[in-house]
């Protein structure tokens, strides 16, 4: 619970008004919620807490990557509203940052079917439509491939051991073929609590994880695991899901660098290597739901998705 007197202090850095009506936070089903609801004047808002060094250093990235999008225009994004003195952030007396929204009353994307893989196709395309790049030589994820072996030694300390062998031995070297793939901006966390509704079109929220890199890691992410339950586990996505994301966003993203077959086929690697290092941050962070990625690597090296190498859109 966030005290009257620095509840007044958020508000009063935003401008959003002087009658606090209610001021809660919104459920998280992984860990304690850095996100609340508060109701100012009449009106809704949403208010994001930061804190920690680490996260504070998240919070200047995500407004680093939302000011570059909103430049580049792409507009389906949930922009951060401005402080009083023409900020993006309000820090506390104990450094703790504080960013605010506007309330998007349309809720976020809670089923995954074959209609809703579509609109996140779309967006997501959009998205690195923005800022895609044919710089194949990327050194960004030449850097994040050489942390994997760092997670996978950590995970076979483990429950992950085994899996961590099989991503060894069957992920690491498809990976070494990505750098054909073109960069982009991507979002980092494409999961469906962060796509919301609003008068009817997708917008994309919480860009804290986004950064320039192969934009398979998205892809790959939405395409295997693109929701959770209110009980924090991963819904994994069904063929026709699967079919349907890919081939919006092949048909209808950026026309000038499709998804290539071969990027296609390295759908499940990618999603592998994303999934290591969810678990990875779900472990060093001591939150309870790392088993939860533990399923989704397992599911991504069981076999089951071995059509995606032979699935044209």
């Amino acid at each position: 619970m966030i005290k009257q007197d620095r509840q007044r202090q958020i508000i009063e850095s935003f401008g959003l008004g002087q009658d606090i009506a209610e001021f809660k936070a919104l459920p998280h089903p992984w860990n304690e919620s850095h996100t609340f609801m508060c109701v100012v004047d009449d009106k809704k808002y949403v208010v994001r807490r930061w804190r920690g060094d680490d996260r504070l250093a998240r919070m200047h990235e995500e407004n680093a990557r939302i000011n570059d999008l909103k430049e580049a225009g792409f507009s389906k994004l949930s922009l951060p509203l401005p402080t009083s003195d023409d900020g993006f952030c309000f820090i506390d007396d104990d450094n703790v940052g504080w960013t605010a929204y506007e309330y998007v009353d349309g809720g976020h994307i809670s089923t995954a079917n074959f209609a809703t893989a579509k609109q996140a196709g779309k967006v997501l395309a959009e998205l690195h439509d923005t800022s895609l790049s044919a710089d194949f030589n990327y050194a960004g994820f030449a850097s994040r491939l050489q942390k994997l072996p760092d997670v996978l030694k950590r995970m076979k300390q483990g429950e992950g051991c085994e899996l961590a062998q099989k991503i060894e031995r069957q992920v690491l070297p498809k990976l070494k073929s990505a750098f054909v793939s073109p960069v982009t901006t991507i979002h980092g966390d494409f999961i469906f609590e962060n796509l919301l509704m609003r008068n009817g079109d997708v917008i994309l929220i919480d860009f804290e994880f986004s950064r320039k890199d192969h934009r398979l890691f998205d892809v790959a992410a939405a395409t295997v695991a693109p929701l959770r339950n209110d009980q924090g586990e991963y819904i994994l996505a069904d063929r026709d899901f699967m079919k349907g994301f890919i081939g919006s966003y092949a048909q209808e993203g950026a026309s000038a660098t499709p998804l290539t077959q071969q990027e296609i086929s390295l759908i499940p690697a990618f999603s592998a290597a994303h999934f290591a290092f969810v678990y990875d941050d779900l472990t060093q962070g001591q939150c309870p739901f790392n088993d939860e990625a533990l399923r989704v690597l397992d599911f991504a090296l069981s076999g089951e998705l071995d059509w995606i190498e032979h699935y044209k859109p």
